[in-house]
């Protein structure tokens, strides 16, 4: 009998230190993670930013500043901005790194700002800004490399031609990375037939039913089937090699969402398209807006190109993937036009083009090392938040 009560006591000891560490580790990373302090006159730098910010302002105290985290990460906003008076916003905007200010700005009587990322995996994970220029020497081409144009304006655009049936498809060289935020401005070639695309990959083998067990997250833009109309969006993710849920989005409807006039589309303006990849979610956003959330065991039902209903929980991709973007067209000319993705191309016309800019990224890739000296140096923040 004192064998099993002193057996007890120890399981329930045990239990009591596990409840216990998982409230330190809560306690450690209470405002997400850090990435640095910035300038609020330039964290914000094109217009279309400030819309995506949420425009209320929270003035908090030292005790309730947690509340902007749980605020922030309760409507799927990757990012929070926290003011040296306790102010707190919301944001998608992955700020500028070449703005970033020393940390000595982001004190009591400073103007500086300190931006944290809503990471899930605070406690366990550093972030950082990562940004990817629109240059050649950043990127590998995994083909169509004559198809490729770097226009040095603006900062730097890459622009594809999809000529013919030839487009290409290009990755960034700092490899794999595991959840994060990524975001691109883009502006899309409309023609039936053409498929654009930025997406997180873990393999490079095409197609996908030759790529096994495989993670995925989908934006593309579709100008014909399963599209029914030309600049619509495709939203979709998957996971061990299965789709996890798609969503088309036609010109209506995300001019509606987001306030745009019937005349601006996907081909003529210029927009930012993120996804914030979390271990227990995917959430989409344009220019800032959220337009869709997939969280872990939500049950999602679509219908497939080919006619067919499917029905999945949702499981967040769990692999190390790379950003991708292509420009492509189905050219298997041995099925129906049914069964071609994204249409028929008009090979007679062309080069048709889409073009990028200012793709920014939010890796938390990097384990932290042990010690609370560690932690307040990679994720807290400045001191004085706590």
């Amino acid at each position: 009998m004192q064998k099993a009560t002193r057996c007890c006591g120890s399981v329930l000891l045990a239990a009591l230190l596990l409840v216990l560490a998982a409230c330190h580790a809560a306690a450690q990373a209470p405002l997400g993670s850090y990435l640095g302090c910035f300038d609020p006159n330039r964290l914000i730098m094109r217009a279309e930013d400030q819309k995506r910010l949420l425009l209320q302002v929270w003035n908090l105290t030292q005790a309730t500043l947690p509340q902007c985290r749980a605020t922030c990460s309760k409507w799927f906003y990757p990012l929070a901005i926290i003011g040296t008076h306790f102010s707190c916003r919301c944001s998608w905007s992955v700020p500028d790194n070449a703005r970033r200010l020393p940390d000595s700005r982001c004190q009591p009587g400073s103007n500086g700002m300190a931006v944290f990322y809503m990471n899930q995996l605070a406690n366990s994970t550093s972030c950082r800004i990562a940004e990817v220029p629109m240059r050649p020497d950043a990127w590998n081409i995994a083909y169509g490399d004559q198809n490729v144009v770097w226009e040095p304006r603006e900062g730097g655009v890459m622009r594809f031609n999809l000529a013919g049936t030839q487009g290409a498809r290009l990755i960034p060289k700092d490899g794999d990375h595991l959840y994060g935020t990524f975001e691109i401005r883009a502006q899309t070639t409309c023609a039936p037939g053409a498929v654009t695309a930025f997406y997180t990959r873990s393999s490079d083998i095409y197609p996908n039913e030759a790529a096994g067990d495989f993670s995925e997250i989908d934006w593309e833009w579709l100008n014909a089937n399963p599209a029914k109309e030309q600049c619509s969006l495709w939203l979709n993710a998957q996971q061990g090699g299965k789709g996890m849920g798609e969503r088309l989005i036609g010109p209506a409807e995300y001019q509606k969402l987001m306030g745009w006039p019937r005349s601006r589309l996907t081909n003529n303006s210029w927009a930012t398209y993120s996804i914030n990849w979390q271990p227990g979610f995917v959430t989409f956003a344009l220019d800032g807006r959220r337009v869709r959330t997939m969280q872990n065991g939500e049950k999602r039902t679509w219908t497939t190109m080919g006619g067919n209903t499917l029905s999945r929980a949702f499981v967040s991709p769990d692999k190390p993937s790379h950003a991708t973007i292509s420009l492509w067209t189905d050219d298997r000319w041995d099925r129906p036009e049914s069964q071609r993705f994204g249409g028929i191309l008009d090979t007679t016309g062309g080069p048709y083009p889409s073009r990028f800019k200012n793709m920014r990224r939010v890796l938390c890739d990097v384990p932290l090392p042990a010690g609370d000296a560690a932690l307040t140096a990679a994720v807290r923040g400045p001191a004085w938040l706590y």
